[in-house]
């Protein structure tokens, strides 16, 4: 049984899911409803299946007030959830695998400890060893990690950091994330690789969503005023999600860098869309841990606005981590000014290790698959 609910989760379980169809084994996808209209796109996007049971039927919207009606909706399913009251028909032989770090993985930990079914966590350990950086994510990846069964580690490192949180539990090495191989497959998708590397771009792509830097009011005014300044030096290229937009629009000085003609907003895109565009743009400024991760495949030019990341792809190489400050101003123009050049890899988009295949490998090895999984 595999549970997911975010368009990242998919993204990055979508490999998983083709090579289970592709040998035939038998599974069931459980949808949590988080993103359930994104998510929905993006199954269609990734040629997934439809889900065979939605754990709340009130999915979560860009609104506030869906997000509250979804958490308490899927808080109630997995705190009532056992064998007996499962809406869906659980076989007790049944395992469960989810991913990450968010709110979906949480609740389906809890939903699935509830039913006595034993959980394989993909993509654990990874920790930023601070509580509230990244936030909630952190304390969910602590809370997933040590109660999971089996956690499946990108490397050695998260898997030594997290030793005291996994005890007497099967840690396996992947070598790499399942999303190396999602990642992989978008680019083959590319349309004018070769041109992305040769040309000079004339923008940069921006992709801000972290809590921390959101509803903390002054911490949102400093990041506003860094892009303000970045889009003094490029054109910046906004991905718009929903939560990010609702707070930027509070503010007057981001309706005035509209106004400027600097900043072009656009909706969040197809998942190869969007790895063609950064593709093809100067550099990448993010808070976000997958596009860290992504950038560090392609080794592009990467600003990672936070104080703390769970990962370390690219750091010291390609990308520089700077807290999204004010004080910080003119350190983030200089990276701006002296961004790394772009040199892609002559191997981007080939993958001679597959992530998820050390994933299937191991869950055969240890009989979690097969009829009734």
């Amino acid at each position: 049984m595999i549970l997911a609910g975010t368009r990242a989760e998919y993204i990055k379980l979508a490999p998983l899911i083709k090579l289970l169809d592709d040998r035939r084994i038998q599974y069931r996808l459980i949808d949590t409803g988080q993103h359930r209209f994104q998510a929905k796109d993006i199954r269609k996007q990734l040629d997934i299946r439809e889900p065979d049971y939605y754990l709340c039927s009130n999915g979560a919207s860009s609104g506030l007030r869906s997000k509250l009606v979804w958490l308490v909706g899927i808080t109630l399913v997995a705190l009532r959830g056992s064998p007996s009251t499962c809406d869906f028909d659980l076989d007790p032989t049944s395992h469960a695998i989810v991913h990450g770090d968010t709110l979906s993985t949480l609740f389906s930990l809890i939903l699935c400890k509830r039913c006595r079914l034993r959980v394989a966590h993909i993509e654990s350990g990874l920790s930023s060893c601070s509580v509230f950086e990244p936030f909630p994510e952190e304390l969910i990846r602590r809370f997933v990690c040590r109660y999971a069964d089996v956690g499946f580690y990108p490397d050695a490192l998260p898997a030594r950091k997290s030793k005291k949180w996994h005890q007497d539990k099967l840690r396996i090495h992947t070598d790499g994330n399942t999303g190396l191989d999602a990642f992989s497959n978008a680019v083959q998708r590319v349309v004018g690789v070769e041109d992305a590397e040769s040309h000079c771009p004339s923008f940069c792509v921006v992709a801000v969503h972290r809590m921390e830097n959101l509803f903390i009011p002054w911490r949102r005014n400093d990041l506003i005023a860094i892009l303000e300044s970045i889009s003094k030096m490029i054109k910046i290229v906004f991905v718009g999600y929903g939560n990010t937009l609702s707070q930027f629009n509070q503010v007057r000085s981001w309706k005035a860098l509209l106004r400027s003609k600097q900043v072009e907003v656009i909706p969040p895109c197809e998942y190869s869309a969007f790895v063609s565009l950064m593709m093809h743009s100067r550099f990448v400024v993010t808070d976000g841990g997958s596009i860290q991760e992504e950038c560090g495949y392609l080794r592009h030019p990467c600003l990672i606005l936070r104080r703390k990341t769970e990962r370390t792809n690219g750091l010291g190489e390609n990308a520089a981590m700077i807290s999204p400050t004010l004080k910080n101003l003119e350190l983030i123009r200089s990276w701006v000014l002296s961004s790394p050049n772009r040199t892609f890899p002559a191997e981007v988009g080939t993958t001679k290790h597959s992530p998820t295949m050390a994933v299937l490998d191991s869950l055969l090895k240890i009989g979690w698959l097969g009829s009734g999984s």
